[in-house]
């Protein structure tokens, strides 16, 4: 069975009598298009307890030390790839563990839910998410559902939501359908488990990108490096492609952005080799990369200016590719003298 779908909830009513779940309409969920594999979730509209789950899980700790935990559990769905995490974690003694119940720190992480909706397949690793726009069939009372009803993971007398999975064996038109969830608040035994164990024991929960970027793996990008990596995309062996998959994760993309935005201009149309690697699409999305790929050294240097990265190294980096992108008409007629203003010429300044 699914991580999230680790039990049904009445092995767990303390716990949903804890966050006032008891009582809450239960549905079982298709966690397989091949086998008839089901698992219980509650779609309600709670919308406050949603909020108090989402608190817990996206709060992390104000003073993260990674040496003082022992064992940690990732939250499903994590975009980052469980060996480069493992590898990460490792690096301060930390195992990771299959078990919510042995870990003393939970890693957390932008997608342990998504948001499903019109009947799209739910994802199996989606822990706490809104659907809309779904409905639900009786398997009791639906004839084409009646031979189905003694499968062993299979409540008769709970309904079945009816997504994209289903609908690879079942035809939308054939079945009667007993409820429509137009709007819910979706948890999963995982998500209501997890959410006690922070409540009551007080386990901290730390996010992936933490994690990486505690790693002492994590390079600055330079000159060098940068000509390395932009051959190597371009024009690279299979071997060397292979090397730029474990070497862009490891650059840290908070520094040099302005690097980064040149080696972005020079491969962003040599990307697509690459989309298939978790590690990769992460970083990429995480740097802003394909954004900055799309921009002007100009803009470049706004961006940089609002996000308050803009120093001295940027900016004579970029500002003398912008001076090149001038456009002066009339050259026949005049002569134009050319100047930073102002507010930047502090970035002109070389640091004393």
């Amino acid at each position: 069975m699914a991580k999230v779908y680790n039990c049904t909830f009445s092995a767990i009513k303390e716990q949903l009598e804890d966050f006032g779940l008891d009582g809450q309409p239960v549905y079982q969920v298709a966690l397989s298009r091949q086998s008839w594999d089901m698992g219980q979730a509650i779609f309600c509209n709670l919308n406050n307890t949603y909020k108090v789950f989402q608190k817990y899980f996206e709060h992390e700790i104000d003073i993260v030390d990674l040496t003082q935990y022992k064992k940690a559990f990732v939250f499903p769905g994590c975009p980052v790839s469980l060996p480069r995490l493992k590898e990460a974690l490792r690096e301060h003694k930390i195992t990771v563990t299959s078990d919510f119940n042995k870990a003393d720190c939970f890693i957390t992480h932008d997608e342990y839910g998504q948001y499903h909706s019109d009947g799209e397949s739910i994802r199996t690793n989606s822990m706490l998410f809104k659907a809309m726009n779904y409905e639900a069939m009786d398997i009791s009372t639906s004839i084409n559902l009646a031979d189905r009803a003694d499968e062993p993971n299979v409540d008769p007398n709970i309904q079945i939501v009816f997504d994209d999975k289903m609908a690879e064996t079942y035809s939308r038109n054939s079945i009667d359908y007993d409820a429509d969830l137009y709007e819910s608040y979706v948890f999963t035994p995982l998500a209501v488990q997890i959410a006690y164990r922070i409540r009551h024991e007080q386990i901290p929960v730390i996010y992936a990108e933490t994690c990486l970027n505690e790693s002492a793996n994590k390079r600055v990008l330079d000159n060098q490096l940068m000509d390395d990596m932009i051959r190597m995309i371009k024009e690279g062996s299979s071997e060397e492609q292979e090397l730029v998959k474990k070497m862009l994760p490891a650059i840290d993309y908070r520094k040099k952005k302005h690097l980064i935005w040149n080696m972005a201009k020079e491969v962003s149309g040599y990307m697509y080799r690459f989309n298939r690697d978790k590690d990769m699409n992460y970083w990429i999305d995480k740097s802003n990369f394909n954004k900055y790929g799309r921009a002007t050294a100009e803009d470049m240097i706004k961006y940089l200016e609002e996000e308050e990265y803009l120093d001295t190294e940027s900016f004579r980096y970029l500002e003398p590719i912008v001076r090149k992108e001038i456009v002066i008409s009339n050259r026949e007629l005049y002569t134009f003298k050319v100047q930073v203003k102002e507010e930047y010429r502090k970035y002109l300044k070389p640091k004393i």
